[in-house]
């Protein structure tokens, strides 16, 4: 009879250092995960980078909201976040909204077997001032000048760059002709997209700094493509004419 109270009694004692070793790891799982929760806090800022710190949503004040290259620790999330802006580095952005885009038929990456998908209709352009529609594709490079500025002052920062870059295309094509835009004026209407996208990123504070804008394609609606290429050979020609003749001239009156 007495062997029954003592099995009982051993049953409990192993039942309750088991749960004493299970609450003992408990512990030290929980403490180990207390101190990795603090450790998130720690971050490096590399050295084309600047950084700011968001406590519960807002930003620092004073000379230390910006965080230079080095290892740091601020609180960990949710109640801090860290923003990181690329600095001291050249950053490009492309726009295609106004270009032909193009499709391989054959499968094979090959330039000649590129076709244009489609009529003109449906994809972006431009208007000239002869009243052309003009498909272009255009990349600029900029810098990061302000990080703060570029961080907070507009949400989707690279949206707007880009955006900006397709309200200057409209603003110059509209004061050029398909000709000038296609042809004799091409560097001019580069040049002057650059001009009034520069002059935007100033009076929108940005915080960037325009580098340089380039011209990656140019060219008329599909349908007519065939009659310009014509039109610009003919000038072609006539120029080349017209240089011969005066060379020949000058040759003659000497």
């Amino acid at each position: 009879m007495s062997e029954a109270p003592q099995q009982t009694d051993a049953g409990l004692n192993a039942l309750s250092d088991a749960l004493d070793v299970s609450f003992r790891i408990l512990r030290y799982v929980m403490l180990i995960l207390v101190v990795l929760y603090l450790l998130s806090g720690f971050y490096t800022v590399d050295q084309h980078e600047r950084a700011f710190v968001l406590i519960f949503g807002k930003a620092g004040t004073g000379p230390d909201r910006i965080k230079g290259p080095g290892f740091h620790i601020t609180l960990p999330r949710p109640f801090a976040r860290v923003v990181k802006v690329e600095t001291e580095r050249a950053l490009s952005a492309e726009s295609d909204h106004f270009a032909i885009p193009y499709q391989d038929l054959s499968g094979v990456m090959d330039p000649e077997a590129m076709m244009p998908m489609g009529s003109s209709d449906p994809f972006g352009y431009t208007l000239t001032a002869d009243a052309n529609v003009l498909h272009t594709g255009w990349k600029f490079d900029y810098q990061i000048s302000d990080p703060e500025a570029f961080a907070f002052r507009y949400e989707n920062q690279a949206q707007v760059l880009t955006n900006e870059l397709d309200h200057a295309v409209v603003k110059v094509s509209a004061r050029k002709r398909i000709d000038e835009a296609l042809q004799s004026e091409i560097e001019q209407f580069r040049a002057e997209v650059e001009i009034e996208l520069r002059d935007r990123f100033e009076k929108l504070g940005l915080g960037v700094q325009l580098r340089s804008v380039d011209v990656l394609s140019r060219e008329p609606p599909v349908e007519v493509a065939d009659a310009f290429s014509d039109v610009i050979a003919a000038e072609n020609d006539r120029s080349r004419m017209i240089h011969e003749a005066r060379g020949k001239a000058s040759t003659d009156l000497n």
